[in-house]
């Protein structure tokens, strides 16, 4: 997916909403455009009913971090990892609510899968 004019700094960006808002503003509707992308189609990859990865969620969200790939003008593919709270059955069948560091999405092109470029995000 192409860039959009947003020139990333190395081969894996990583973004949250602070580091969105400092992307220079000619650069922000190409960074916007390629995130919606890519967590569109990591959706229909999934088969999943609504998108999860946005650039309006990760500027809004707090505690989330989305790895962005990118190489040779395309964006490749991406992780977004955040806290998320659980609930979770121990061995005695008792729930306890937790607050572990997940993976929230996860998405690697077609074209560029079994390729190692999904081992080089995580």
């Amino acid at each position: 997916m192409d860039l959009g004019g947003w020139r990333p700094q190395s081969e894996i960006t990583v973004l949250d909403g602070d580091a969105l808002a400092r992307v220079p503003r000619d650069q922000q509707p190409g960074l916007r455009q390629l995130i919606d992308a890519l967590g569109e189609a990591s959706a229909r990859a999934q088969r999943l009913p609504s998108v999860i990865t946005t650039y309006e969620k990760l500027y809004t969200s707090g505690n989330q971090r989305l790895y962005l790939v990118a190489r040779d003008g395309l964006g490749l593919g991406l992780l977004k990892m955040g806290v998320k709270k659980l609930f979770v059955r121990t061995d005695t069948g008792r729930t306890v609510e937790m607050d572990p560091l997940c993976c929230l999405d996860f998405y690697v092109h077609e074209s560029q899968q079994r390729r190692g470029t999904g081992k080089r995000i995580f």
